[in-house]
């Protein structure tokens, strides 16, 4: 430190020293002379050097106990919060779990379910079908508006830490919720119908991949934010539930097997006006097994299939939903199904 001293008039420059010593130089215009003197603990000296040391200890280790505490404390309100948020998204996954579990009672598993033939396409499932497509309208345009609103709910202007958390663990809640009352509305619509997932997923296969050309990895859209990007979008990676490969394996999973059995029933029948129809079914099982990009009859369908079709294109197209596309199929068949990413480019 620096200092004057008036009995000398000149500039003293004072410097603590080791163990409490002090060295005081005087720089004069004709010389230099130094004193080394003890002078007690310095003012700015180690904590230590004068027993502060105990009660410096104490008010840290009070202030970093205290300090845990709010912590615990903001960690129990955020989970409490959380779980009460999030607890309605939860029971609608459950009603959608219990109604799927009730389908497959009914009706059997999706891998159990044998297509018609190729020389006709019953008109009165292929009607059901639609019905129960144009009867999810409602739960459908719940879940677009989810996806649209999710950018915004989280984009909101800064907050506290605290409302941050809990505005996020809201916005999931809202996404999340019309998740699992889509898939329990589109479960109970089967049910109220009596068909079975195994006949819906052939169907919608077959009419919105095979013949109108869309594809099973689909995703929705978010739009919104103040970031004003129109371009968010749900996905996953390589082994997420909604990455690409996996949208296209579940899609070949289902359907290869549900082709085995028709190609099972066909041989059993030995129908020699089949055997045409029978060496291409053999061909497109072939194709499903080795391009993990192919969709079974994207070649052409079968002409009594198409003929089917045709007079129903308009109905088909106005039912197919893009955002609801990723959760018609099942995502328990096989391994890597697990986990969601939402981002935006």
């Amino acid at each position: 430190m620096c200092h004057e001293d008036p009995s000398l008039g000149h500039l003293v420059d004072g410097r603590a020293g080791g163990q409490g010593e002090v060295e005081i130089t005087h720089r004069g215009g004709g010389g230099a002379a130094s004193l080394a003197m003890y002078n007690g603990p310095q003012a700015g000296a180690a904590p230590w050097r004068d027993g502060n040391m105990a009660s410096t200890g104490k008010k840290w280790l009070t202030g970093c106990a205290i300090g845990c505490v709010v912590l615990l404390v903001l960690l129990g309100l955020v989970t409490m919060a959380s779980y009460m948020m999030l607890r309605g998204t939860l029971e609608g996954f459950q009603q959608a779990k219990e109604s799927g579990e009730e389908l497959t009672h009914t009706h059997g598993a999706i891998v159990a379910f044998t297509p018609p033939l190729p020389s006709a396409l019953p008109a009165d499932r292929l009607h059901l079908f639609i019905s129960v497509r144009e009867s999810l309208g409602e739960p459908q345009k719940a879940l677009e508006g989810a996806f649209i609103q999710f950018p915004t709910a989280i984009e909101r202007k800064k907050e506290s830490k605290l409302r941050t958390i809990l505005t996020v663990f809201r916005g999931l809640g809202d996404l999340l919720r019309p998740m699992g009352e889509y898939v329990d509305a589109r479960n109970r619509a089967l049910l109220d119908a009596g068909m079975g997932q195994g006949e819906y997923l052939f169907y919608y296969g077959l009419t919105y991949y095979s013949w109108l050309g869309h594809s099973p990895d689909d995703i929705p859209r978010m739009e919104g934010g103040e970031r004003d990007k129109p371009n968010f979008r749900i996905h996953g990676g390589k082994d997420a539930a909604f990455g690409r490969d996996q949208a296209w394996r579940r899609y070949r999973f289902s359907t290869e097997a549900m082709l085995r059995n028709l190609h099972a029933a066909m041989t059993a029948a030995a129908d020699p006006e089949a055997e045409t129809a029978l060496q291409d079914l053999t061909a497109e099982i072939d194709r499903l097994a080795k391009d993990p990009d192919h969709l079974a009859w994207s070649g052409g369908l079968p002409p009594a299939w198409q003929a089917a079709l045709e007079p129903e294109r308009e109905r088909l197209a106005k039912t197919y939903n893009p955002t609801a596309n990723i959760f018609e199929w099942p995502t328990s068949a096989g391994k890597g199904d697990g986990g969601l990413d939402i981002t935006f480019d």
